[in-house]
């Protein structure tokens, strides 16, 4: 995908204490080339700016609230005053992705996102049968009881997907497998400020924190 401006807010690279800001130009492909700050595990984050989906039916919506374990139900939707027809979310994501740089060691933080993932896990540097661990921060503090889907991508293509959930300290715990690609997402669902509801047309704001990273085949 290209490099789009109108749809990045936030954009850089950490390593160790340093971090620094990636410049892209609009139609860029990848739309992320960066040098490396040292040798250890970098940390991108991106930023989305918002953009809008529309639900013609409370069905399409329904799909969704139900794959992600949003707990909205028809009644509430209607007792908030909303339409069953012809009514939008706003949308805003918040990806980090971990890269390794020679031996990969060092360890993620939080960088400050609106909703983030944690790794308390360095994939390049610890054994991949004794699992990994994320916390899952929102606005800055965990988050219990969350649903995270996991798509887990094998060396041939094929993708399996999977859920898990945060425990009580915003914590979740799950298996990995060597030579394996991971993506993590879990959704935060609020309705908009009265502002932004106004400016959009919109009855609902989704948050979406997003992790990606590798687990190096065994040696």
């Amino acid at each position: 995908l290209p490099y789009l401006s109108m749809k990045t807010e936030r954009l850089d690279i950490t390593y160790a204490t340093q971090t620094a800001e990636i410049t892209m130009r609009n139609g860029d492909t990848p739309a992320l080339v960066t040098a490396s700050l040292g040798q250890g595990l970098h940390l991108l984050a991106y930023q989305s700016s918002l953009s809008v989906v529309s639900y013609e039916k409370w069905e399409n919506f329904a799909s969704f609230v139900v794959h992600k374990d949003l707990g909205v139900t028809k009644e509430a939707h209607l007792a908030a005053g909303f339409a069953l027809e012809n009514f939008s979310e706003i949308y805003r994501r918040f990806s980090k992705s971990l890269v390794g740089v020679g031996s990969g060691q060092g360890f993620d933080r939080a960088l400050g996102l609106e909703v983030e993932f944690v790794a308390q896990t360095n994939p390049f540097a610890t054994e991949p049968n004794r699992g990994f661990e994320v916390l899952l921060l929102k606005d800055g503090a965990p988050s219990p009881h969350l649903q995270i889907e996991i798509f887990e991508k094998a060396p041939d293509e094929t993708v399996n997907t999977t859920t898990t959930n945060t425990n009580a300290e915003g914590r979740a715990l799950f298996e990995v497998k060597a030579g394996h690609s991971y993506m993590l997402d879990a959704v935060f669902l609020r309705h908009p400020t009265a502002e932004l509801a106004q400016k959009w047309g919109a009855d609902y704001e989704s948050r979406w924190a997003n992790l990606t990273f590798f687990i190096p085949p065994a040696p």
